[in-house]
C-alpha cells in the first residue's frame, strides 16, 4: 500500500495521516534511537541549536530514509510480479535506480547530520562545512 501513496501498516492503524506523521506511528522502533536522542539533548538542556539539529535528524531525515527503503520495497515487489508474469518490458530498473540512488544521498546526508550532531554535543569547535 505504501507504494500507491497509501499511508498504510498492519501494526498500527492510522488513517489520513501525512508520511511524516505515519511513520512515528508505524516505525516506532525504527526511529526509537533518534527519538532517544533527541530526548537526551532536551533533558541534558543542550543549546537550543544542538537540539534543533538532533530534532531535524529524527523527525526529518530517518522518515525520508523510511521513505525511500518503502519505494524500493515496492519496486521489488513490482519487479519480481512483472518476472513471475513474464511481462518482458516490465524491469522497473529505472525507478529502483532512481531511488536507491535517492536512499544512498539520503543516507550519506545522515551520517553528515550526526558528524553536525556530534561536533555540536561535544563542542569540538570544528567548522561545519
Amino acid at each position: 500500500m505504501r507504494g500507491h501513496d497509501v499511508p498504510w501498516s498492519f501494526s498500527y492503524k492510522t488513517w489520513f495521516q501525512t508520511w511524516t506523521g505515519f511513520y512515528h506511528f508505524s516505525e516506532g522502533q525504527t526511529l526509537a534511537p533518534g527519538t532517544k536522542l533527541l530526548n537526551l539533548c532536551v533533558t541534558t538542556k543542550a543549546s537550543s541549536g544542538t537540539v534543533e539539529i538532533a530534532r531535524s535528524l529524527a523527525y526529518n531525515r530517518l522518515e525520508s530514509l523510511c521513505f525511500t527503503r518503502d519505494r524500493l520495497l515496492f519496486y521489488e515487489m513490482q519487479k519480481a510480479v512483472a518476472k513471475r508474469r513474464r511481462w518482458k518490458r516490465q524491469q522497473f530498473s529505472s525507478e529502483l535506480s532512481y531511488f536507491l540512488n535517492h536512499y544512498y544521498l539520503l543516507l550519506y546526508g545522515a551520517f553528515d547530520h550526526i558528524a553536525v550532531l556530534v561536533n555540536a554535543l561535544f563542542k569540538l569547535g570544528l567548522d561545519e562545512k
